[in-house]
């Protein structure tokens, strides 16, 4: 059955024809019809990368709200259960991107009933993992509360939410992109950010600003509903299946665990970082270096404008057994040139966007940026071929870069008296990460002689 793209990519080449009064060869009409399926896509590639940088705004603007009509108690729990969402992610994201992996494969090598058979198998087992992991939340929750000092045992209780969804949503969201939906997925990722600054005008018109916290587990899983059902709505092809029950029931752990390995990295490098730095120094200089990591995850946060598109592309080039090196050198280009417009309007230039960003005390910071960000631009591109090299089933990538994460924590244990040394181990970090995965992308080969050589040690 063909899509509504297909159609619009027939129509418009046959008009062609006819005005032409020509008839194009049947490779270059399917080579035509290729090109204008992908602008469609790029198009809504870009629709995706809007809608993910508006929410990112709205996210900032919700908190800025709060920190005006909330008092420290009850922004305290709002931060609290930020916190727990947070942390919950880093186990949603990796079986998201695991998903997302092997349903874009799935599709390129058979068809999309294929992904949508594997999205059923896998969100049936997501599902039961919610329900049972938030029974254990709601056992913990009296001790959580007493820990906590939270005196709101209601706040654990309505976490459950996204406990029982989130595992789902992550398999929906990963199905989305690999199925390249970017404008549902768009208006998915934008519904949370939404909902949640509408609840909290709600909460705040109806003088319940106690119960603030309420929006984040209820703006979560009322996306995860809409998600639900934009993936139903979606017509199923009525292929004849070359697939078998072992290619759906197939799950990649391998791959999920590097997707763990490699959030913790990035966790460490974007965070971790600011926790130390409230350890070692001084609270003046601890806030000067939050201000330091703030403007460094600019860069990173334009840089990764181009991760949505990294899996689905990729994986599909995988399926269907095509070269990927065109895609790789694509995206790699495509995140040097967002990040390297953030490292120059921030770093080379943040002389003048700093103090615009964050005022006049941002001045006591400008010899740090210059450094921090170009490091901070090299970590977010070396990131691709951790990605790519994951799903290539390559995994020293992402234990690499795991390990360079333990070095960052060494290094500002070791170091630690000024901004300036932090802000050095960072740097050194991000460096390296970047010098690393580029030696061993183009030494490849080596890379997986010595992976194997290991891998065939460890299992004697």
């Amino acid at each position: 059955m063909c899509t509504i793209t297909d159609i619009i990519a027939e129509l418009t080449i046959e008009g062609e024809e006819r005005i032409g009064k020509l008839q194009f060869p049947l490779r270059f009409r399917e080579r035509l019809t290729s090109i204008i399926i992908h602008k469609k896509i790029f198009f809504a590639g870009g629709v995706l990368v809007v809608a993910t940088t508006f929410a990112n705004i709205l996210n900032f603007a919700f908190a800025a709200y709060l920190g005006r009509v909330l008092d420290l108690t009850n922004f305290a729990l709002v931060s609290l259960i930020g916190s727990f969402y947070a942390f919950s992610s880093m186990f949603f994201g990796p079986l998201s991107l695991t998903v997302n992996y092997r349903s874009g494969y799935l599709i390129g090598k058979f068809n999309n009933n294929a992904g949508y058979q594997f999205w059923k198998h896998i969100r049936r087992y997501a599902i039961y993992y919610g329900i049972a992991l938030s029974l254990l939340w709601l056992v913990l929750s009296p001790l959580l509360n007493s820990f906590f000092k939270t005196e709101s045992l209601l706040l654990f209780l309505s976490f459950t939410a996204i406990i029982v969804s989130g595992f789902a949503a992550g398999v929906d969201k990963g199905f989305l992109s690999a199925r390249l939906l970017f404008v549902p997925l768009a208006l998915v990722v934008l519904a949370e950010p939404i909902i949640k600054i509408l609840a909290a005008f709600l909460l705040t018109w109806m003088h319940l600003l106690p119960f603030m916290y309420l929006t984040i587990p209820f703006s979560f899983f009322t996306a995860f509903l809409f998600g639900w059902i934009v993936i139903l709505k979606q017509k199923r092809e009525q292929k004849e299946n070359a697939y078998s029950e072992r290619d759906i029931a197939y799950f990649p752990k391998k791959f999920l665990w590097t997707c763990l390995l490699s959030g913790l990295s990035t966790l460490s490098f974007v965070s971790l970082d600011i926790v130390l730095a409230k350890h070692y120094l001084s609270p003046e200089d601890a806030g000067r270096y939050a201000l330091v990591s703030l403007i460094g995850k600019t860069v990173y946060f334009l840089g990764g404008l181009a991760s949505p598109f990294v899996i689905p592309l990729l994986s599909r080039d995988l399926g269907a057994n095509k070269s990927t090196k065109k895609t790789l050198y694509f995206l790699l280009f495509f995140t040097f040139l967002l990040s390297f417009f953030g490292f120059l309007a921030f770093g080379v230039f943040g002389y003048i966007t700093a103090p615009l960003l964050l005022g006049e005390r941002a001045r006591s910071i400008i010899p740090y940026l210059g450094l921090f960000l170009f490091a901070m631009m090299c970590f977010t591109i070396s990131q691709i071929f951790v990605s790519f090299y994951q799903m290539q089933k390559v995994y020293s990538f992402p234990i690499v870069g795991f390990l360079l994460s333990i070095l960052q924590i060494v290094l500002i244990v070791l170091n630690h008296a000024t901004i300036f040394s932090i802000v050095l181990a960072m740097s050194v970090v991000g460096i390296v990460n970047l010098i690393l995965m580029g030696f061993m992308h183009y030494q490849r080969a080596t890379v997986e002689v010595i992976e194997n050589n290991i891998g065939k040690v460890l299992k004697r």
